[in-house]
């Protein structure tokens, strides 16, 4: 298998994988976002470069990958720690470990309907009637929806019922976070895009 390849999906399964974690850190610079949607956003540039060369079933192999990785972590790495015997970890910990656990499920349900269900599909539509032509256009036109969609069910799945955060504001800002940094990275992605194209 292409090891260009195989290092794409590597990265987008590793920053699929780490974004929960990083959720647990709320950052609030004027809009309320969660960190790990830095790292989402990163990822999906990965993914349409993966889409435009490879094609649907390629990019949605990617995304099934890093279901099954975050499915396996979830199910096997989680309750192992919760099984440590407590003077092992603190409360302090254990409520760290829980807020993962429930956005580990949110970015699992957000990455399915975000990854599968909208931006796979919407891009090759896209590429299909551009000729394969503006991949920038195509990755652009394809995070809008792909954020928004993913959004909505990963917030109201991390976050709803935490009194210590705005549902709506964090929805909203982590939304911002994520179109800013897809539009951000644009130049990375078109480069990526070039290279594979040239040396994969």
């Amino acid at each position: 298998m292409n090891r260009i390849y195989m290092v794409l999906v590597a990265l987008f399964v590793a920053l699929n994988l780490f974004a929960p974690i990083a959720s647990n850190k709320v950052i609030n610079i004027g809009i309320i976002f969660a960190a790990g949607s830095l790292l989402i956003g990163i990822s999906y540039g990965f993914l349409d470069v993966i889409n435009d060369w490879k094609g649907k079933d390629a990019a949605r192999m990617t995304v099934e990958t890093a279901l099954i990785v975050r499915a396996l972590f979830f199910l096997v790495v989680i309750p192992v720690i919760f099984l440590l015997p407590e003077k092992t970890s603190t409360a302090g910990f254990d409520a760290f470990l829980g807020q993962s656990a429930r956005l580990f499920v949110a970015g699992w349900a957000s990455l399915f309907v975000g990854g599968w269900l909208v931006n796979t599909p919407i891009f090759s539509y896209l590429k299909e009637k551009m000729d394969g032509k503006n991949f920038t256009l195509r990755y652009l036109t394809t995070i809008f929806p792909t954020i928004v969609a993913g959004n909505i069910v990963y917030g109201v799945l991390g976050f709803a019922g935490n009194q210590n955060v705005d549902l709506l504001s964090i929805i909203v800002g982590t939304t911002i976070a994520r179109i800013v940094i897809g539009i951000a990275i644009t130049p990375l992605v078109a480069l990526v895009r070039v290279g594979v194209r040239r040396y994969g």
